[in-house]
């Protein structure tokens, strides 16, 4: 009896040792794959973006794609409604990202093709079973619940 008391606490120090000295267990090689959106601030798709008094942004569709490497992209489809004009359309962006702390932390690209201000786009999230969650993307901060599509 004593034995196994013993077995079980130096079982779970050894445990608790390993965890500590593991800097980061995720790594992005870890996390790479493809996420689509569920939700944006608890509302299922097609899910309001943005809105004024005369306009309105929603998003009819979302792809995270995370690599091994440590970069990525991110491909939106969406509409825009407002007095004068109203249209849909796909905009891709393209991202780095590291793990720190088991969080996600990168920024947006800005590409030859894109008009981009001189400010730095934030990327932030975390992960859960089966999928991931970004707090702050490229349309500010706002929970986007994503899921795993290619497990």
């Amino acid at each position: 009896m004593l034995l196994t008391r013993f077995a079980l606490h130096a079982g779970v120090l050894i445990a608790l040792f390993q965890l500590a000295a593991c800097d980061d267990p995720l790594r992005p090689r870890d996390v790479a794959g493809t996420y689509v959106l569920q939700l944006v601030r608890g509302q299922t798709l097609p899910a309001v973006l943005g809105e004024g008094e005369r306009w309105q942004r929603r998003v009819l569709a979302d792809t995270l794609r995370l690599n091994a490497d440590g970069t990525g992209s991110e491909t939106w489809i969406l509409e825009y409604t407002g007095d004068y004009a109203s249209e849909s359309g796909r905009l891709e962006v393209p991202f780095v990202f590291e793990i720190n702390d088991g969080r996600l932390e990168g920024w947006y690209l800005c590409t030859a093709e894109a008009f981009c201000l001189p400010v730095v786009q934030p990327l932030r999230g975390g992960f859960r079973r089966g999928g991931a969650r970004l707090d702050a993307a490229l349309f500010g901060e706002a929970p986007l619940e994503f899921v795993r599509v290619d497990r």
